[in-house]
């Protein structure tokens, strides 16, 4: 029984040491040769971002009748308002730029057929040789969703001039009876800029 107990006691200490000089086998003495590695993976990870934002000081944009010339010959004043850095874009790659409007609408009277249309142009941010821009596009704010400009690379911070233009007048009989007589009548589009990836 002694003998069991002795041989699986020295059992026991030569695992011991077996183990304790594996682990001294992988600790080197400093100014050795060997080397030794453990590698550690660095990502640089991407992630999407985008954002759309309206100049809050350009919410709203008006076109008055308020002369016998602007009914009769459609010389509105302002009839082309342009908004410098109106828009304010943030995207990582390319973009497309949208906007839906609700159309003209007084109350619930809708006022049909165009009658304002959008043009989009680079921004005092946007150094000038930067030419992948698609401003082709001039929708109209009538009622629905169009695609209005995009982008074929991304950036911080871009900044979009947007020019409204007013070219609904077709006669002088377009809008002389659309005031009741005694005060203005309003008709105003939501207009909501949307932007995505291609």
């Amino acid at each position: 029984m002694k003998t069991k107990k002795s041989l699986l006691a020295g059992a026991l200490l030569m695992f011991g040491l077996i183990s304790v000089n594996s682990v001294k086998a992988e600790v080197l003495p400093y100014g050795t040769s060997a080397t030794i590695t453990d590698p550690v993976t660095v990502n640089l990870v991407f992630k999407p971002i985008q954002s759309i934002q309206v100049n809050p000081d350009q919410k709203v944009i008006n076109f008055e009748y308020d002369s016998p010339t602007d009914y009769s010959a459609g010389t509105v004043d302002n009839k082309t308002v342009t908004k410098d850095d109106h828009l304010t874009v943030y995207h990582s790659g390319p973009f497309a730029v949208s906007v839906t409007s609700s159309g003209f609408m007084n109350g619930e009277t809708p006022l049909a057929g165009d009658h304002v249309k959008i043009i989009a142009g680079k921004g005092s941010t946007i150094p000038a040789e930067r030419n992948n821009f698609n401003f082709i596009n001039k929708p109209s704010l009538s009622a629905g969703t169009k695609e209005f400009f995009s982008s074929e690379g991304g950036g911080m911070g871009l900044t979009f001039n947007v020019t409204y233009e007013h070219d609904g007048w077709k006669s002088e009989d377009t809008y002389v009876n659309m005031a009741n007589g005694t005060e203005a009548t309003t008709y105003t589009a939501t207009v909501t800029y949307t932007i995505a990836s291609k």
